[in-house]
């Protein structure tokens, strides 16, 4: 006999977060919306380098529910630096800090944006009638937010109209604004997943994120999954990835393909060993006349081939700018 059963959420009963606000039509909900797929509310927003001052929609504050507003809603909200100390605690390394930079240059430790590189056109945020959404909005100038690893975090304190209710789980929210760096941008992605039961050719577009004036995020492989590394002196050094633990994954310096590759057979010219994917031509650098990148990185530690973490899966890439 199995048995299941829930544990009592007040939040939740009270409509306050949004999966649980459609179970009453008398309930409206207003949240921080900055993301879709999690409830973390932690956005990078990535901007081009301008010396040109910029005003921008930085915050989104959205109505739930089925129905567009009935009238003009006035949000009130709050400057919160403590949310991005206790990010900070919960995710990075707490070494970290502005007199103790990260040596390679990544950003890691986020810090509240001064007031002096910044403006806010209000914190009362109007979320128009027949709209489900209104703006924070800042004036900013791009180049002051290069590599600084600034951040803004706001919590909502009050719906000035009766009716609405404040989000339980998405009342704060925290947006690190970065510069995009000279390798921002779109990429054709060809290569090869090394896989030990589910190898394959790769070709997609991908996208490098701006993490720090040196630092990229990007997608591992075909899964999606980001990992981060830096560019320095034209050559990729391995920041972090998707995979946690000692030796889980990382950039690779020799050829090691995990396991057997059962796809192979059916994918002549791509099998583990042969000379189109190697460390030679993958090595881990950038190529600036051509704006390519040559990757060969893996995950997951195991005992199969030995060599360099022995990782199980291998992925190399060739990423060409759009």
């Amino acid at each position: 006999i199995a048995l299941a059963g829930c544990l009592k959420d007040k939040a939740f009963d009270n409509g306050e977060i949004q999966s649980g606000s459609g179970h009453t039509s008398t309930i409206q909900v207003v949240s921080i919306g900055l993301t879709v797929s999690n409830t973390s509310n932690f956005l990078v927003a990535s901007f081009d380098n301008s010396n040109n001052d910029t005003t921008i929609n930085l915050v989104p504050i959205e109505l739930g529910g089925t129905s567009a507003a009935s009238q003009d809603i006035h949000v009130t909200l709050v400057a919160n630096n403590t949310l991005i100390d206790d990010y900070n605690l919960a995710n990075t390394d707490t070494t970290v800090t502005p007199t103790n930079p990260d040596p390679t240059g990544v950003v890691t430790h986020y810090i509240p944006a001064p007031s002096t590189v910044y403006t806010v056109t209000s914190l009362i945020v109007i979320i128009p009638k027949g709209s489900r959404t209104g703006y924070l909005q800042i004036k900013f100038k791009p180049s002051d937010f290069l590599g600084k690893g600034y951040a803004v975090a706001y919590t909502i304190s009050s719906v000035a109209e009766a009716g609405y209710t404040i989000s339980g789980n998405l009342q704060n929210g925290i947006v690190a604004i970065g510069i995009k760096n000279e390798f921002d941008a779109d990429y054709t992605v060809t290569g090869w997943f090394f896989h030990p039961a589910a190898g394959r050719a790769i070709s997609l577009t991908k996208h490098l994120s701006t993490a720090s004036a040196i630092g990229l995020t990007g997608g591992l492989g075909d899964l999606g999954s980001p990992f981060t590394f830096n560019v320095v002196n034209n050559q990729l050094v391995w920041v972090n990835g998707p995979y946690t633990g000692v030796g889980s994954n990382g950039f690779m310096t020799i050829d090691n393909p995990g396991g057997v590759d059962y796809s192979s057979a059916t994918n002549a010219g791509h099998v583990p060993g042969d000379a189109i994917y190697n460390s030679t031509i993958y090595n881990n650098t950038y190529d600036p006349a051509t704006q390519t990148f040559y990757m060969h990185y893996g995950y997951n530690a195991g005992v199969l081939n030995g060599g360099q973490g022995s990782f199980t899966r291998q992925v190399y890439e060739k990423w060409v700018r759009q």
